[in-house]
């Protein structure tokens, strides 16, 4: 039994890390597009600190991804090509420290629980170009996924008298106020997720989650004051009645919840029958039932956020944050189910092993076209900083790339606008 585990942690591990390695390759071809060109030429015109406060007051109130967006784009459109491996490298890094804590195991096995977890949380993502190769999506909704997997691990000292110190609480407050203000589906799951945990967590160990509800929200209410919010509201259509707005969220949770089951099945099964075999000891069933309700509650809260504000159900790119904590409940309950059942987890990680294998090989087939486009990318870069101020130019370039507008044929629609103003042109249109 402990061969054949070992093997089945092995193999899981290395076809995870390929697959994620497959996802940063891509990334080397990724480019700025849609919003990237927005918030750069915001900060080419307005400056670092100037363009923040002009996208508070006109647009969003997602205060810390302002901050990071412009510290990213100061450094040139290139950063865009290491941001994806950077999303995961950390994200491995933060939950190899979480593991670390939590489960109370090895490095070796910590790093291993971390590259499997990361892997089904990205693949499994409803769209994973938006969410991690997108530089302005990964930003927006995965750095509060990194940190937030960060504050998971500091739950376990500052639930240790012995332990917790100022500066544990200081991270306990911070990391969550810090993750909402990047993105208002962030903050509010934050909410949804921690009052759910604080409701159920025992009594000796309630305290670190009030005090992460808390912090988010302050950050909720921060990022819901910024006046930029009416401005960017008043591009939707009137909010439905609130009963209408509920029915609606209730079906689109339970649509969301069933298509992530589904959709990312194999992904969910590998990472339960791996947290099985990783595991120190049995975790008692309050820990899957709080994950569950959570998972629920923050998908939810997002969908219900969006509903409010645009009438729309939430943008997909936003998804990945439920998503990953549909992914937290399949570990919770991994570590819930009974030890008996470890031959069958170990059998089960080595035939799932065979999903992030499939994966990186479907990656390895987009390298083509994605090189294409990264060299056609920059073809128009050179041409357009060539162009004189306050020319005008056409490029062959598309008008969308995987549902994100680029350059349209219309140099008045707002992309098309954004390109012309980071590049100082009158205008940019595709052929």
């Amino acid at each position: 039994m402990p061969a054949l585990r070992r093997v089945a942690l092995s193999v899981a591990t290395a076809t995870a890390a390929l697959c994620l390695a497959s996802y940063a390759v891509l990334g080397w071809y990724s480019r700025w597009i849609a919003d990237d060109f927005c918030s750069a030429a915001r900060l080419r015109a307005e400056g670092f600190w100037q363009s923040q406060a002009t996208l508070y007051r006109t647009w969003s109130g997602r205060f810390a991804f302002a901050f990071a967006i412009n510290a990213v784009q100061s450094l040139g459109p290139e950063t865009a090509r290491v941001v994806p491996a950077i999303a995961v490298l950390a994200w491995v890094a933060a939950t190899t420290f979480a593991a670390r804590r939590v489960l109370r195991v090895s490095a070796p096995l910590s790093l291993a629980a971390a590259i499997v977890f990361v892997f089904a949380a990205i693949d499994g993502a409803p769209n994973s170009f938006q969410s991690l190769l997108w530089q302005t999506g990964a930003l927006t909704y995965l750095t509060p996924l990194i940190l937030l997997t960060c504050w998971i691990g500091v739950v376990p000292r500052a639930n240790d008298r012995r332990e917790a110190t100022p500066l544990t609480w200081l991270a306990a407050a911070a990391l969550p106020f810090i993750a909402g203000a990047f993105s208002e589906t962030a903050v509010v799951c934050q909410v949804a997720a921690f009052t759910v945990a604080a409701v159920l967590a025992p009594p000796k160990k309630r305290r670190v989650f009030v005090v992460a509800l808390v912090a988010s929200l302050v950050c909720l209410a921060i990022v819901a004051a910024a006046p930029g919010n009416a401005v960017r509201r008043a591009n939707f259509p009137a909010s439905d009645p609130i009963q209408v707005t509920i029915a609606r969220t209730a079906s689109a949770t339970y649509d969301f919840i069933g298509q992530a089951l589904i959709a990312n099945f194999a992904g969910l099964l590998l990472a339960c029958a791996f947290a099985m075999l990783v595991r120190r000891e049995q975790a008692g069933l309050r820990l899957p039932l709080a994950a569950l309700i959570i998972a629920i509650g923050t998908t939810a809260a997002a969908e219900l956020t969006a509903l409010h504000s645009t009438t729309g159900i939430a943008p997909i790119r936003a998804m990945v944050i439920p998503e990953t904590f549909v992914v937290i409940a399949a570990i919770a309950f991994g570590l819930y189910a009974t030890p008996r059942a470890a031959l069958v987890a170990s059998l089960l990680t080595i035939v799932l092993s065979l999903a992030p294998l499939a994966r990186a090989a479907g990656n390895a087939e987009l390298v083509p076209a994605a090189e294409v486009f990264a060299e056609k990318w920059d073809r128009m870069d050179l041409q357009l900083r060539a162009a004189g101020i306050g020319a005008q130019r056409v490029v062959d370039m598309p008008a969308s790339v995987d549902l994100l507008d680029f350059v349209t044929r219309n140099p008045a629609y707002w992309s098309n606008r954004c390109i012309a103003g980071y590049y100082d042109l009158s205008g940019v249109r595709s052929r």
